[in-house]
């Protein structure tokens, strides 16, 4: 079983990434930085595999990738909104958040340790982000609603995804030290998740230009 998730989780995100370059072109501004994120996933996964097999510590990934996810989805998600104050507010929230990492770096979980700490910040600042979406996607009508309903399913595989990494990220070290074959299987089922939810997302968002 660890073999196949494990596998299936590093190629999963192959499917949405055909998707995204194939129709990059007719997705909105939101979506097309999504794919921004897909690319640069499947990018790092090779790149993880490659160091993996060299027996090379590839744990620096994960503190590059925090940095790069959490800037595409915050940009997401800054895009979505149209309160001005909302706007100023997430710049605040991203510069606080790269100061926050890189004290992180520097003092407590250096680049070969797992960078539980700066996920932890990252999840949490994401849950609050995808709440307000969603709380504010029930305000609007059923026009915007039909326009945004890719990023509502998106925003609510964000939520499960997150929630459940946060558990795992708060007890990364302990989990890492004692079942590390355990942490990386329901890592991976949650990535096989979220990868699944991009590709749907994806193809819901083309789907229903090509109808209008």
């Amino acid at each position: 079983m660890e073999f196949n998730v494990d596998l299936i989780s590093t190629y999963s995100i192959i499917a949405p990434a055909i998707v995204g370059a194939i129709f990059y072109f007719k997705f909105p501004g939101a979506l097309k930085i999504l794919c921004w994120l897909i690319f640069v996933t499947l990018i790092l996964e090779g790149v993880g595999i490659w160091l993996y097999d060299l027996k090379i510590n590839n744990l620096f990934i994960f503190h590059l990738y925090s940095y790069i996810e959490f800037g595409l989805i915050t940009l997401i998600y800054y895009q979505l909104r149209t309160n001005q104050m909302w706007k100023r507010l997430m710049i605040v929230i991203f510069v606080l958040f790269l100061l926050y990492s890189g004290i992180v770096l520097l003092f407590y979980q250096g680049l070969d340790r797992f960078n539980s700490l700066q996920r932890n910040a990252e999840g949490a600042i994401l849950m609050v982000y995808f709440f307000n979406f969603i709380r504010e996607y029930s305000l609007f009508g059923s026009r915007q609603r039909a326009l945004f309903k890719p990023f509502f399913w998106l925003t609510y595989g964000y939520f499960i995804y997150f929630a459940g990494t946060l558990f795992l990220f708060v007890f990364a070290n302990e989990i890492l030290s004692d079942t590390i074959n355990d942490y990386w299987i329901i890592h991976g089922i949650f990535n096989i998740f979220l990868n699944i939810i991009y590709a749907v997302v994806l193809i819901s968002s083309l789907r229903s230009r090509l109808a209008d």
